[in-house]
């Protein structure tokens, strides 16, 4: 699978410099970062840190390029996810790691709830390597939070439906990593309470 999403990857990038409005531009940007990201992420899982560094830099190039926040944002979060962190491998920086997803989450304040939820659940993730109890505690909630405002019928990047699997999950195994920091630090709802259709009732986080 690797080698297509590659392929498919590159392809992408030189058609960027030859479309006819701006709207097409960006929709290509997204689907240029969403591949490059992708092949990235592949190559992660592969254990190809070149590969990994590189798909992700020009995931992040092609993402500035575009002026986009919410695309500079998922550029942002992938580098700190899969080049920064020192998860799991413990290489890496954890300073650097929360320094960019934090500036992700600036820059997808308004995004959909899947995506802040999982910026923040990220962010907990990285915080928890230098043991920032504080900030950790901070961003597990905030991401329930956001996670209560999304919708079962959301397509965002980090939707059910997107890339990135389900983030109310992610969001428990989060929460079980750094729940040992601090016995102040309580559960968010349990995943399957928080799949419910537009409209319906969520449970509130506390």
């Amino acid at each position: 699978m690797l080698p297509a999403v590659v392929a498919y990857a590159e392809g992408l990038v030189p058609v960027l410099d030859d479309t006819p409005t701006h709207e097409l531009g960006l929709r290509l940007a997204a689907a240029a970062v969403d591949a490059h990201a992708m092949a990235g992420n592949l190559a992660f899982q592969a254990g190809d840190v070149l590969l990994t560094h590189r798909h992700l830099a020009q995931a992040s190039q092609v993402a500035e390029a575009s002026g986009d926040p919410l695309l500079r944002a998922r550029a942002w979060a992938m580098l700190a996810k899969y080049v920064y962190s020192p998860l799991p491998n413990g290489r890496g920086s954890a300073r650097l790691a929360v320094s960019y997803l934090g500036k992700a989450r600036a820059l997808a304040r308004h995004a959909d709830g899947y995506t802040r939820a999982w910026l923040l659940a990220s962010l907990a993730e990285q915080a928890a390597e230098p043991a920032d109890v504080k900030l950790c505690q901070w961003a597990v909630h905030a991401a329930g939070r956001a996670l209560d405002t999304a919708t079962g019928h959301a397509g965002g990047f980090f939707s059910p439906q997107g890339r990135y699997g389900d983030v109310a999950v992610y969001l428990h195994g989060v929460y079980g990593r750094v729940a040992g920091l601090s016995g102040r630090l309580s559960a968010p709802a349990a995943p399957e309470l928080r799949r419910g259709r537009a409209g319906a009732e969520r449970p509130s986080t506390h």
